[in-house]
């Protein structure tokens, strides 16, 4: 199946990195159908190795089981984007304006038929390490109402995308989340490859000292190896 390398930011009428496509694949499809459906949904969700996460042969993903992933995290992003509407419509902005890159952190690991253009130059909403892991922190907890009220009292507490993904890491360990699993998408190994975004995780550790301290002890108390195993940056 070929794609084109580093082309438009929009394929089959879906923006690159935005969430807005969340529809997942109909399993008794053909397996063409699902790589394509399952890459339309990695396309909307910013993923720089889409072709590798939906081939059929990877023994971690194949198209159908990264494709709900891909729609469940999209959905997400897209569910917080919506309540910020009711509980701090300052935020949407913020949240959906693409990152400049900066000259020293060139992009990492990445898949030109999976990128736009635009990929080398900026970060998308979803791309960005807030947009990747916010979402996330929020599926960590299963109870539909817990997630409601995690979202809700973490947009009332923000200022900006940053202090987000922090009041919701902090506050879904106290929803009883595990604080390894919150640390591991909140400051995720595999974007740091991906992305190189150093100075935004650098930044992100800073606010995550000021604002959720008992956290932030939790990630200075893991040696580098327990860091690596459990798929957490090393800053």
């Amino acid at each position: 199946m070929l794609e084109i390398q580093y082309g438009s930011e929009v394929r089959n009428g879906v923006k690159f990195g935005y969430g807005t496509w969340f529809s997942e694949p109909i399993p008794m499809g053909t397996l063409a159908n699902q790589i394509t459906d399952a890459r339309l949904l990695g396309w909307s969700h910013g993923c720089p190795l889409a072709m590798e996460l939906t081939d059929p042969s990877n023994p971690d993903y194949g198209p159908l089981k990264i494709a709900r992933r891909y729609a469940e995290v999209n959905g997400m992003f897209r569910h917080i984007i919506n309540q910020a509407e009711f509980y701090n419509p300052s935020l949407i902005e913020q949240m959906l304006t693409p990152l400049q890159r900066s000259e020293n952190e060139p992009v990492g690991k990445h898949e030109p038929e999976s990128v736009p253009m635009s990929y080398l130059n900026q970060m998308a909403p979803m791309v960005k390490v807030e947009g990747y892991a916010s979402p996330r922190v929020v599926l960590l907890l299963k109870r539909v109402n817990e997630r409601q009220d995690l979202i809700r009292m973490s947009l009332l507490r923000s200022t900006n995308p940053q202090d987000l993904l922090v009041n919701l890491s902090a506050l879904a360990v106290g929803f009883f989340a595990d604080p390894l699993q919150v640390l591991q998408h909140t400051l995720s190994a595999d974007v740091l490859s991906e992305e190189n975004c150093l100075s935004a995780y650098t930044s992100l550790a800073e606010v995550l000292e000021r604002m959720a301290p008992s956290l932030h002890r939790i990630y200075l108390g893991l040696s580098t190896k327990e860091k690596v195993e459990a798929g957490i940056a090393v800053i």
